[in-house]
């Protein structure tokens, strides 16, 4: 089962969480099993609700803006179909100043996140649902 494998209703809410922040920062980034790089931060909203990609830093030893949509996160890497997934600084840039970073978000006072499939996101340490009565 994926970690985004949706379960039934009823159960648990830690059950169906994604991935946490921590364990999205220094995961591979993987081109058909190559390493291209690796998450050096997670870019998220303005509102720090949504993720809107990663801070990729490559091989090369640059930074790339990697967009969700393009990536495909699992618990051991981050997938890209294509090398060109892969935006230079320029809208790295774009990204980090219209939005806020994980690093940024936990150094003002927030905890880790966590990672949902549609790439909304919601604090770590958020309570259980409660069963329905």
């Amino acid at each position: 089962m994926t970690p985004f494998a949706r379960r039934p209703t009823g159960q648990n809410r830690a059950a169906m969480r994604g991935l946490s922040g921590d364990e999205l920062l220094h995961r591979p980034v993987q081109l058909h099993g190559i390493r291209l790089g690796f998450a050096a931060d997670v870019i998220l909203d303005a509102g720090a609700s949504r993720v809107l990609g990663f801070d990729v830093l490559c091989g090369d030893g640059e930074h790339r803006f990697l967009p969700f949509a393009a990536s495909h996160p699992s618990r051991d890497r981050i997938a890209v179909t294509s090398a060109l997934a892969l935006l230079d600084e320029p809208e790295l840039a774009f990204y980090r100043d219209h939005g806020t970073t994980l690093l940024a978000f936990r150094r003002a006072g927030g905890g880790d996140l966590v990672l949902a499939e549609d790439g909304s996101v919601e604090p770590a340490d958020a309570p259980a649902e409660r069963p329905a009565v």
